[in-house]
């Protein structure tokens, strides 16, 4: 078996139900429909409410994946929930480029995917603030990060906060500081159009007592269409060391699903 971490907000994984929660238990799948994915919320509370006594998202040794309610098919090799932490840490190379490590609290038997393991060779670049980054030279940003031969692995913060408090001066603008995109609001229709110069349009997340908040989502026109962006930048920092960050990268395949 093989283990990772996972966004617990993302419909990403099947369910695993255990009665008691016990060690080495195995568990159940509950779906709606084959190769049904939830949020671990979904997942446990599903556990709760549609078995009986007292079961839960569990530390699970196996999984049953026969189901009356959708097929195993993709079951038994997909993913499930779990309710054991996860941390995600990050390794920084001599060039800069950083990879990411997963440390799951793994039953005996099980490994870290070897995609996120600590040996995993899969670098990428990002673009570090002010152009520095934990390096050997500097002890590995002065002992915050660990040292493991050329490389710094290091624990991280990620922050999230909104850019825009008051409408933008212009498409330019915008274009500059928001980096990620976001769904046309008409669509979710949770949403309202609150200003509008024929540029610029911004929308706000109904039920949000301000115009601008990092749900908020701002929309310009761009390259002979309409493009839609949130108002918020993420940005990585190492801990311990906050002046090394940078803003973090766009990540379009989920290595989960």
């Amino acid at each position: 078996y093989k283990s990772m971490c996972a966004n617990e907000y993302l419909d990403i994984a099947f369910s695993a139900c255990c009665q008691n929660g016990g060690l080495n238990s195995y568990a159940t799948n509950l779906c709606k429909f084959d190769v049904e994915r939830t949020t671990y919320t979904t997942a446990q509370s599903r556990c709760h409410s549609e078995t009986a006594g007292a079961s839960d998202t569990c530390d699970w040794f196996g999984i049953d994946t026969w189901s009356n309610a959708c097929s195993s098919l993709w079951l038994e090799d997909g993913w499930h929930w779990t309710n054991q932490n996860c941390v995600v840490k990050m390794k920084v190379n001599a060039d800069g480029m950083v990879a990411l490590v997963h440390e799951p609290n793994l039953l005996a038997n099980y490994i870290v995917d070897p995609r996120v393991s600590q040996g995993n060779p899969n670098f990428f670049r990002v673009s570090w603030d002010s152009h520095t980054f934990p390096n050997a030279n500097d002890f590995c940003a002065n002992n915050a990060c660990q040292r493991v031969d050329d490389e710094c692995f290091c624990n991280i913060n990620i922050n999230e906060n909104q850019v825009f408090s008051s409408f933008p001066t212009n498409a330019d603008d915008v274009l500059s500081q928001l980096h990620l995109g976001a769904v046309n609001p008409e669509i979710m229709g949770s949403y309202s159009l609150v200003a509008d110069n024929g540029e610029v349009e911004v929308w706000r997340k109904d039920g949000d007592d301000d115009y601008y908040t990092k749900d908020t989502i701002i929309a310009v026109h761009y390259r002979g269409k309409k493009t839609y962006l949130k108002n918020m930048v993420s940005t990585i920092e190492v801990d311990g060391a906050p002046e090394y960050s940078f803003r973090n990268p766009p990540h379009h395949l989920n290595i989960a699903v």
